[in-house]
């Protein structure tokens, strides 16, 4: 779920009102929306189920939007020469393509196929690539991505007569916390001034959507799909007693690892161990790190400082 101003109780579907937004041309509507969230709150996951369920009803009827998904991670080592911010939003789209694995497209063809068709296109993962550039790099090559949309869009107004329809809109995704604060939050989102990042003006060029931790029902909600009714049961009473581990569960990201290691965590737990946020993060720090080598996870005895 998400909201339209951090930390709001007023919350949505996030999926439903992304696919509405993507869906009409309106000029009045906004051209950028910005899913932002703390890390593990599922931006990634809700855009790879935005741009799967985009898919199916652009299959069923053509005249819906069409999703192009672009994983800005992809671009990090291409910018450890950070020379390379310098470089053209045509080869920027190229370096993007080509690590999928798609035969080769230029930029420019991806350009002049947005230009005629309904397209929603998905950069995810703002952050990634701003926490090697810093702040006035990323906010170069964030405008570069918006360049993929005719400027004469962002210049006109819904009041204009001739105003036209707008079929290719942006979703781009970042973590709430990269930013200094609401201000360079803004800044850099508008464009530094091409848009008014005003949630309640229509001439807004760009709308900000919070994704909202879960709450205890979406909690419950998630580990019945993959648990049976007794052992909900005990996962539920551990993470409502584990030290503030009902607090990391908010996070989809961090829920379904603590689902993941439910049996270790649960024996550790009835075995008196201390289970709380670090023993967490040391397992999926351990995972992480003998993933590949299929090594047995196991809790860590604590000191008692």
């Amino acid at each position: 779920k998400g909201t339209e101003i951090n930390n709001s109780n007023e919350k949505f579907e996030v999926i439903p009102k992304l696919i509405q937004w993507a869906k009409f041309d309106d000029p009045e509507k906004p051209i950028v929306t910005a899913l932002l969230g703390d890390f593990g709150a599922g931006k990634t996951t809700t855009c790879q189920m935005l741009t799967q369920e985009l898919w199916r009803q652009h299959a069923q009827d053509a005249n819906n939007p069409a999703p192009i998904y672009f994983d800005l991670r992809n671009l990090i080592t291409f910018f450890d020469d950070q020379s390379n911010v310098d470089t053209s939003v045509e080869t920027l789209l190229e370096k993007l393509i080509a690590v999928t694995g798609a035969q080769k497209i230029t930029g420019i063809e991806v350009i002049d196929y947005l230009k005629d068709r309904n397209t929603l296109i998905i950069f995810d993962g703002l952050d990634e690539i701003g926490n090697s550039l810093g702040e006035a790099k990323l906010a170069e090559i964030y405008r570069k991505l918006l360049s993929i949309i005719p400027e004469k869009h962002w210049q006109q107004q819904p009041s204009d007569k001739d105003a036209e329809a707008i079929i290719t809109k942006i979703l781009v995704t970042c973590r709430t916390h990269f930013w200094r604060d609401n201000l360079q939050q803004q800044s850099v989102l508008s464009a530094q001034g091409r848009s008014k990042l005003n949630q309640d003006s229509p001439q807004s060029k760009v709308k900000v959507f919070y994704l909202a931790p879960f709450d205890k029902e979406q909690i419950e909600e998630f580990l019945r799909k993959k648990l049976p009714e007794q052992e909900l049961k005990s996962a539920l009473q551990f993470i409502n007693n584990a030290h503030d581990l009902s607090d990391i569960a908010k996070k989809p990201l961090m829920l379904n690892f603590i689902f993941e290691q439910l049996s270790t965590l649960l024996q550790a737990y009835q075995s008196g161990k201390i289970i709380n946020v670090a023993t967490i993060y040391h397992l999926l720090f351990a995972k992480t790190l003998d993933r590949d080598e299929g090594k047995n996870l196991k809790i860590m005895p604590r000191s008692k400082d």
